[in-house]
């Protein structure tokens, strides 16, 4: 995903990018996207992900990432996402997850 694709979106709430063949989401490329509350990246070829893939999305609710390749959750991934209460990991490959993956998910109720 390119930084550039969402800059003309201010406004929507709710994006779903699923079964795309995406390989890898630029450092800031939801950064305009200040008003999303649910994201669905799911059944892609995503690898990684760090602590500057979802600046911006302050606040965003759903973060669902099913289906992915994903082998490693870094440390402060989601960093950025205070208001998170939802995050789905489900179906992926997941063989590390750092001591500070999920630092400052201080809303975060649900994890699958």
């Amino acid at each position: 995903i390119d930084r550039k694709w969402f800059n003309s979106l201010k406004n929507i709430e709710k994006i779903d990018i699923g079964s795309n063949k995406l390989k890898k989401i630029e450092n800031h490329s939801f950064q305009s996207l200040t008003n999303l509350k649910s994201l669905f990246i799911m059944n892609e070829k995503i690898i990684s992900l760090n602590k500057n893939t979802f600046v911006g999305l302050n606040n965003l609710l759903m973060l669902n990432l099913e289906g992915n390749e994903l082998t490693r959750i870094q440390n402060q991934t989601f960093f950025y996402l205070t208001n998170l209460t939802q995050l789905s990991l489900y179906r992926n490959k997941i063989t590390q997850i750092d001591k500070e993956a999920f630092f400052n998910l201080k809303s975060l109720k649900d994890l699958y």
